[in-house]
This record gives structure tokens, sequence and C-alpha cells, in this order.
């Protein structure tokens, strides 16, 4: 070995080799299963829920009990409406029966004139229908035989004694005076008594119409 020539590289034995060799790469697979499973939680699609077709049957039952709704709703609506005309005509003959007893209270002043017991306005169809009866039977009887009985002292006086004519034409005129306040009295009687009877047939058509109104709604209700 000349001076010139390199020295052989020393390895004592306890230093390794020094030659780089590349170190191997360990993969860990825990990191890439949970980006692969985060990844696949993320393409999951939510499940499609699935109508179960309904049978002919079915459909057909489901058509009838929504025609059956709409035809109570639609009874509610009509029964209501015949209600409130019920209603208003409830309120058209207790407004007629006030009309009535104010005309047959101004024939009943007229009549105070030509009796000592002035009649008072009757206060239902019970006693109008009495009142009604006794006057029919006076002017069918007392009034109609007064008058017969002046017809005859009238006709005597013409052929007799004139000089009794003007008393007996002035009792005739206030009988018949009276006879024509009777009559409007009869008049005013049988009007009231209608007056009467319409209301209260209206009311109990309108006791018929709240209880069926009643009745639809609880139906619907329980429907």
């Amino acid at each position: 070995m000349t001076p010139f020539e390199p020295y052989p590289e020393v390895n004592p034995g306890w230093v390794n080799d020094t030659t780089s060799t590349p170190l191997p790469i360990v993969e860990t697979t825990a990191g890439t299963e949970l980006q692969s499973t985060h990844t696949q939680s993320i393409e999951v699609e939510a499940p499609v829920v699935q109508e179960m077709p309904v049978a002919e049957d079915e459909l057909l039952l489901l058509k009838r009990l929504g025609h059956s709704y709409q035809l109570l709703a639609s009874s509610i609506v009509k029964a209501k409406q015949a209600q409130q005309e019920l209603r208003g005509k409830l309120n058209f003959y207790k407004a007629a029966i006030d009309q009535r007893q104010h005309e047959l209270q101004q024939v009943l002043a007229q009549l105070a004139e030509h009796q000592t017991n002035p009649q008072a306005i009757p206060a239902n169809e019970a006693e109008i229908a009495e009142e009604f009866a006794q006057l029919q039977a006076l002017l069918k009887g007392s009034h109609h035989e007064s008058l017969l009985n002046k017809l005859n002292q009238m006709q005597v006086a013409v052929e007799q004694d004139r000089q009794h004519l003007p008393e007996l034409l002035k009792t005739m005129r206030a009988e018949l005076d009276l006879v024509i306040l009777q009559a409007l009295r009869l008049t005013a009687l049988e009007n009231l008594n209608e007056a009467y009877k319409k209301y209260r047939q209206f009311q109990e058509y309108n006791s018929r119409a709240e209880q069926e109104f009643q009745s639809l709604v609880r139906a619907f209700n329980q429907s």
C-alpha cells in the first residue's frame, strides 16, 4: 500500500450496514376503512316507502264514505237554512198577532160606547173560539130578533102612528151600528185566531227542525 492509496473502510463490527435501504411503508387499514365507511354513509340513500295498493272494494268503500260525509254536511247546511226561514216566519206571525190584537182593540173601544161591560181581548185560541161562538149566537139570535121587531114596529108606525117613526128609526140605526161593530169584532177575532194558529204551527215546525238539526250535528260529530 503506497502512501497515496486510500485506506480501506474499517467496520468494527458493531456498526450496522450504512447502506440506505428504504423503510417499508406500513399501510394502516383503520383510516382507510373509516374513510370508506364515512363515504358509504354519505352515499346511502333513504329507503323509499312504497304505498300498499288499495283493493278495489276498499277504494269503493272510501268513495262511498266520502260521498256520505258530503251529503251529511250538505244536509246540515240545508237544515240550518230552513231553521232560519222558520224563525223568520215565527217573527212574521208574532208581528201579525200584535197587529190583529190592535185591530180588535179598536173595535172593542167603539163597542165600549154601547156596552156597560166592555169586552177584553182574548188571550189565546181557546178564549177566541169561545167568544167567537157567543158572538155568532148573538148575531143570529138577539140582534136578529131585535132588528125584526124594530122592522115590524116601523111598519106599524108607518101605517098607524107616524109620530113615533123618527124614534124607531133612531133606535134601529143604533141597533144596526151595534150589529156592524159586532160583525167587525167577529172578523177581527177570525183574523186573530188565524194568526195564533199560524204562529203555533210554525212553533211546532221550528221545534221539529231544531231536533232534526241537532240530530244531524250529532251524527256528523260521531262519524
